[in-house]
């Protein structure tokens, strides 16, 4: 039985503090995403653990008014148990973090389809620190364009081995403005030498950044 619920609450999912405190079982089951039940069982039983944390934490969803579920993170407490240690009542505080978990799952979409769209082409995106002189990351086109494992790519110095003798300085030269007080951005043309002995020419764009901007 919910014996006090702050105004915000009803905010959040849209009923008045009346209805929700005459749900039953408790609003938070009574709203509760099918596919939570589960876990909110198990919750319940971590609550009759006397020797369980005081403090509990987690992610939900909860049914709003409106028919659209809202995510929120709990923040709960066991204030009394009674002589065989089941909790007789607690105090907690919800947060609508519905915003931020959306946000989430479409930066996972995105970068999802920036992969599954960068890595299906024949160009090689990569990513570079001039610091250590090192790729952070280089497209499985690498390997399938050229024949060199990534692993060549990602060793230190092994992305020389690739580049054809007469252009290693053109070749080098992203990395050595990159270094510099005003990294800028550029297009350069140099041949890599394939596994199968091809000389592949490549042209490459790139953007350099500092990593205060």
């Amino acid at each position: 039985q919910s014996i006090y619920i702050n105004g915000r609450v009803p905010d959040i999912l849209g009923y008045t503090r009346e209805v929700l405190s005459e749900m039953q079982p408790f609003f938070l089951l009574s709203l509760a995403h099918p596919d939570e039940i589960e876990r909110h069982e198990e919750y319940l039983a971590q609550l009759s653990d006397p020797l369980g944390t005081a403090v509990f934490e987690r992610e939900f969803r909860l049914r709003s008014s409106a028919g659209h579920w809202v995510w929120l993170h709990s923040r709960e407490c066991v204030f009394n148990r009674d002589a065989d240690g089941r909790p007789t009542r607690m105090v907690g505080t919800i947060e609508d973090v519905t915003f931020h978990r959306n946000t989430m799952e479409e930066l996972k979409t995105n970068e999802f389809l920036f992969r599954q769209l960068a890595e299906t082409t024949r160009v090689v995106p990569f990513s570079f620190d001039p610091g250590s002189e090192r790729f952070t990351y280089i497209g499985p086109q690498a390997e399938q364009l050229f024949g060199h494992s990534l692993q060549t790519w990602y060793k230190a110095g092994g992305w020389l081995e690739v580049l054809h003798p007469d252009d290693i300085a053109e070749g080098t030269r992203f990395a050595a403005a990159a270094s510099g007080k005003s990294p800028k951005d550029f297009q350069t043309e140099f041949r890599i030498c394939a596994t199968d002995g091809r000389i592949v020419w490549l042209r490459q764009i790139v953007h350099s950044g500092s990593e205060d901007d």
